[in-house]
């Protein structure tokens, strides 16, 4: 069991360290965690992005995101649109994507930079084994669910 738990402890380790660098990265930029998480996903999605899909790719509480939400629309970064009955899309407007060109655009430039600098093999295999990760903790954890119905 020792064995198994230095295992996890490097990787809980690996994962609070990213954690603090995109928390460290958000405050050389200027931005808090929420509304550089918001930025992010819509650049990424080339200026428009389902505001679930942002709450659902970062983890964080809907509430949170909100609150950063109505902070970047009262700045006039971005917008809102409704979608499907409740869903809204996050747009951003001019302002918003100059914004975006000057921080968070330099945050994906460096994680390109970073997954281009690996082997196509690497990369492949680090997004995989990430994948797999989440996507078996979420089937263990369902067992635990089920067992204490």
């Amino acid at each position: 069991m020792n064995k198994e738990n230095n295992k996890l402890k490097r990787l809980n380790y690996s994962v609070s360290e990213l954690e603090s660098i995109y928390h460290d990265i958000a405050c050389k930029l200027g931005i808090s965690d929420s509304v550089m998480i918001i930025l992010y996903g819509v650049s990424l999605m080339d200026g428009k992005c389902l505001l679930n899909d942002i709450c659902k790719m970062s983890g964080v509480p809907k509430q949170t995101i909100n609150s950063a939400v109505r902070k970047l629309e009262n700045d006039g970064m971005i917008y809102l649109e409704n979608h499907n009955g409740k869903s809204k899309t996050v747009f951003l407007t001019e302002k918003g994507r100059d914004f975006a060109d000057k921080t968070v655009a330099h945050l994906i430039s460096a994680e390109n930079k970073i997954l281009e600098s690996w082997s196509e093999n690497d990369a492949d295999l680090y997004i995989e084994l990430n994948q797999r990760y989440a996507k078996d903790l979420k089937k263990q954890f369902n067992m635990i669910e089920e067992v204490k119905k």
